[in-house]
């Protein structure tokens, strides 16, 4: 996001691996000054189906999210799970809710497969990713929502359509 010729956010994206590498890139755009978005990617299903989702290196969501409200972080704004799969989104929103994170929620899910050379995108009606959005918003307050891998442009336009209609009628 930038206004003008300005930079505006910093964004942190595929953190799998809080202590190896994504405590020191969220430190580094922290210590810039300027707004930050943080993105989480979880890999491990079973962790999610158990509620307590992980990140590749065993640290806890709830945990990160405990972490990043502690105040020694100054310019954290949102918290984002991406490139993960969309039955493991909820139970993580969930998890850095539970950690106490009170700030700007988001998702961005991928769907499909990668598969040497390339990534092989499942079908995937949008009306199902419509309805896991719907709770996304009700059961978090996720309010940025859109997709990554294999989530394509038929599906992110009903989600703007939904969107609207969602911020109309609230």
């Amino acid at each position: 996001m930038c206004s003008s010729d300005l930079c505006d956010v910093l964004c942190v994206e595929m953190v799998w691996h809080w202590s190896r590498h994504g405590r020191l890139a969220t430190r580094a755009a922290d210590a810039a000054g300027l707004p930050v978005i943080v993105s989480f990617t979880v890999f491990d299903a079973e962790s999610c189906s158990r509620g307590s989702p992980h990140l590749g290196d065993g640290t806890l969501l709830e945990d990160v999210a405990k972490e990043l409200r502690d105040g020694s972080w100054q310019n954290i704004e949102a918290i984002c799970i991406h490139h993960t799969k969309l039955h493991m989104i909820l139970p993580c929103l969930k998890a850095l809710r539970e950690g106490g994170w009170k700030g700007p929620l988001g998702c961005y899910p991928d769907h499909g497969t990668f598969k040497m050379p390339h990534w092989v995108f499942d079908p995937l009606a949008s009306e199902y990713f419509l309805g896991l959005a719907a709770d996304w918003l009700r059961e978090t307050k996720c309010t940025m929502i859109g997709g990554c891998c294999g989530i394509g442009p038929e599906t992110i336009a009903k989600v703007g359509k939904w969107a609207l209609q969602h911020n109309k009628d609230s």
